[in-house]
């Protein structure tokens, strides 16, 4: 009986004894390795991070570079089970087949949206030696943030590229990219659907299928305007369009193999878990007049001139914006894909108090001109 007492007295150390070195073990891992490999906030192995072009100015002291910083942290989870589904699911209604040539391109596509948006990652970029720490991500895994970088660091450039610090042992490159304005230039803000990609946005069954099932189109002769207008006037160019930020990839890679000049983009914020979904049919006009009066307002000196379509409400929200800022807006071209009358009601009613010769409705972009 003793015998037994005193075995299950040493059982019950030991158990003990390898219970608190398991603890020890696992506190010096937490202590020591933790940061390093899973810090809290630190981008993981199996997480994206995509930085979007922005624009950055001079500071009124001219010491700095005041840069707009947006980045955008998820994880693509392609196994998961839930968003497989999904996929499958558009595969049936489209009626398209795993090897239907179509099926990679709505994969693709379709996936941006199924992500796992990651909240409260506390990036960190750096340039050269120096460092800056951004806030933490929201829930839809995007940080907006405006640093001060010193122009000593900068040096003179139309154009400022960071890195992404990554934990240690994680050698992958996230790029991203602030476009410096200067207090006075030209800057063209440009809409996308219709205006430089081909759409049909009236049209919302071929809406659907040029966004998730064809290779981005260009419009005929835009790209050839946009680069006369970028060479021959020093142009900087500003993509505002209603399409959601998980498209920015797709319609970056049209821009650059299309040959159109690099540009900042300001897209959607849509996120499908909760309300921000119904930006998607939300009013074209407040979204767009509140990204481009901003940027006009910044950039106070600078001429701008405003490019879209008549397809939804470009020619609302421009005629808006010259009215606002008549000394800036120098002209509007809107692109007729409605094949309604120049001098409709509509357009009058839209250019309201903006002079003649500022505003114009073209077929063929072929001879559009800026004032020097």
């Amino acid at each position: 009986m003793q015998e037994d007492k005193k075995k299950r007295t040493l059982l019950f150390s030991r158990n003990r004894l390898l219970l608190l070195l398991s603890l020890l073990t696992a506190f010096l891992f937490v202590r020591w390795q933790w940061p390093t490999l899973f810090a809290w906030g630190a981008v993981s192995a199996d997480e994206q991070v995509i930085w979007f072009p922005t624009v950055g100015h001079l500071s009124d002291d001219r010491k700095h570079l005041i840069a707009d910083i947006h980045g955008w942290v998820f994880e693509p989870e392609d196994d998961d089970a839930v968003r497989a589904v999904v996929v499958a699911g558009l595969h049936k209604t489209l009626g398209l087949a795993a090897d239907a040539p179509e099926s990679s391109l709505l994969d693709r596509r379709v996936r941006a949206f199924l992500v796992d948006n990651e909240r409260g990652k506390e990036l960190e970029i750096r340039y050269g030696l120096r460092r800056f720490k951004l806030p933490p991500t929201g829930s839809n895994g995007s940080v907006l943030a405006e640093i001060k970088v010193p122009m000593l660091i900068v040096g003179v450039g139309s154009r400022w590229q960071f890195q992404t610090v990554l934990p240690a042992g994680d050698d992958r490159e996230f790029l991203g990219v602030v476009h410096f304005l200067s207090s006075r230039g030209l800057s063209v803000i440009s809409d996308i659907d219709d205006t430089i990609k081909v759409s049909h946005v009236t049209d919302k069954a071929e809406l659907m299928r040029r966004t998730f099932l064809e290779e981005f189109e260009a419009v005929p002769g835009m790209v050839e305007l946009f680069q006369r207008w970028h060479q021959d006037n020093q142009a900087k160019f500003h993509f505002v369009s209603g399409s959601p930020w998980q498209l920015y990839p797709e319609l970056a890679k049209f821009a650059k193999n299309a040959g159109f000049p690099d540009a900042t983009y300001y897209l959607r914020s849509v996120r499908f878990k909760d309300k921000s979904a119904l930006e998607l049919v939300g009013d074209p006009i407040a979204f767009k007049v509140g990204k481009i009066a901003p940027l006009i307002e910044r950039f106070e000196k600078r001429r701008f001139v405003l490019v879209g379509d008549s397809g939804e409400k470009d020619p609302e929200v421009y005629g808006e914006i010259a009215r606002r800022f008549p000394k800036q807006v120098v002209r509007i071209f809107i692109r007729n894909v409605t094949r309604e009358d120049p001098k409709s009601q509509r357009f009058r009613d839209a250019m309201r108090k903006v002079p003649h010769d500022v505003w114009l409705v073209f077929d063929k972009p072929d001879g559009l001109q800026i004032p020097k």
